[in-house]
């Protein structure tokens, strides 16, 4: 038989009093390596953004230097209006579904607009606010009977009624476009965007390397910070940390705990751009505040407060006989046979995994068989 701990009533709001008790009594659990204290600043990328032209010529250089990257396959354009079928269906309200779809393709057939009637009748909410639109599509990028419906008809027309496990699809085939290289003006703006990205990203690291060799000391960093118009932040952080100040970035997190302490970083990538820092005070492990663990301890608290419960059901449903059937009805449960056993890992069905405890437990040279 078993109990779950997931089972048992949660409780209203841990007292603060409760959590400080926890907490107070399972510091080793709460132990924080060595922390580092800095100062550093970033470089935004946005921050240059509005600092970087782009020609004409530098964009027709790049689509002439990177051809390949514009190279598509044969392509489809397509709108569709969706009629969703439910998984629960039965076949009668499947086959009224169809039935709908069935009509809705007549009456485009015979003059209405998919443009006009998807965002009233399409469940895709997103083409339909498109008027059905999905725009071009290579083959294989949809799933394989509507890719079959779109590639098979012929331009300006409407494909039988198509089913996916979406549902019902009404679908016109509305452009096409040959297997090639994309025109210029059609990624232009995306060449612009990359190219702008690029020069940032050069722009910036430049900034922050002059910032880095401006400051020669940590006593000078903030200075050297201020007078290239920089923000300067505090972090006090173990190895471990998310540090969501500076996103995830590994190589922030390395170079933080490599420099010594008086140490003044190089430019370092982070999301919003380069940072430098400057490495002021490392502390020793120590015990992490409650606010800083305060949900880590209400978690710890509260399982453990639901694993006694669990203990206690189990305890009042067995009663004082011990008698295991009697325990079964209690709990609306059936006894199970677990099968031969040995010592070491012991795992049985239903009871979450396996458990040091149990096994303990199963071979006490006190443990009673039978």
């Amino acid at each position: 038989l078993g109990v779950a701990s997931a089972d048992q009533p949660t409780g209203g709001p841990v007292a603060a009093s409760d959590l400080q008790a926890w907490y107070d009594t399972h510091q080793d659990d709460y132990m924080q390596g060595v922390r580092r204290k800095i100062r550093y600043a970033v470089v935004e990328r946005r921050s240059v953004l509005d600092e970087i032209e782009i020609t004409d010529s530098e964009i027709e250089e790049f689509y002439a230097a990177n051809q390949a990257s514009y190279e598509t396959p044969e392509q489809r354009r397509a709108s569709h209006i969706l009629l969703q079928v439910l998984p629960s269906a039965t076949a009668v309200e499947k086959d009224g579904v169809r039935a709908t779809a069935e009509a809705l393709l007549a009456r485009v057939r015979a003059g209405e607009s998919i443009a006009d009637l998807a965002p009233e009748l399409s469940v895709d909410t997103i083409s339909a606010a498109r008027g059905g639109d999905l725009g071009f599509f290579g083959r294989g990028a949809m799933v394989p009977t509507f890719d079959a419906a779109v590639f098979s008809t012929p331009v300006g027309e409407f494909a039988e009624v198509v089913e996916t496990d979406f549902g019902f699809h009404v679908i016109q085939v509305t452009g096409e476009r040959d297997a090639g290289l994309q025109p210029l003006d059609e990624v232009r703006e995306d060449i612009r965007t990359r190219i702008s990205l690029d020069k940032a990203q050069e722009l910036i690291r430049e900034k922050a390397t002059s910032l880095s060799a401006a400051a020669v000391s940590p006593e000078e960093f903030t200075a050297a910070a201020e007078a290239a118009g920089l923000e300067v932040a505090e972090l006090t952080a173990a190895a471990g940390d998310n540090m969501p100040e500076l996103a995830p970035s590994p190589e922030f997190r390395n170079e933080m705990f490599e420099l010594p302490v008086g140490g003044i970083s190089g430019p370092v990538v982070v999301a919003k751009g380069m940072a430098v820092f400057a490495v002021d005070e490392d502390f020793p492990p120590a015990v992490a505040p409650l606010a800083d663990v305060r949900l880590q301890v209400e978690s710890a608290y509260r399982n453990e407060r639901l694993r006694k419960l669990a203990v206690t059901a189990a305890r009042n449903a067995l009663g004082s006989g011990r008698d295991l059937d009697q325990a079964a009805r209690t709990l609306d449960q059936e006894v199970q046979d677990s099968g031969d056993l040995a010592p070491g890992r012991v795992v049985l069905p239903g009871m979450g995994g396996d458990s040091p405890e149990l096994s303990a437990t199963l071979f006490d040279d006190d443990t009673v068989v039978g």
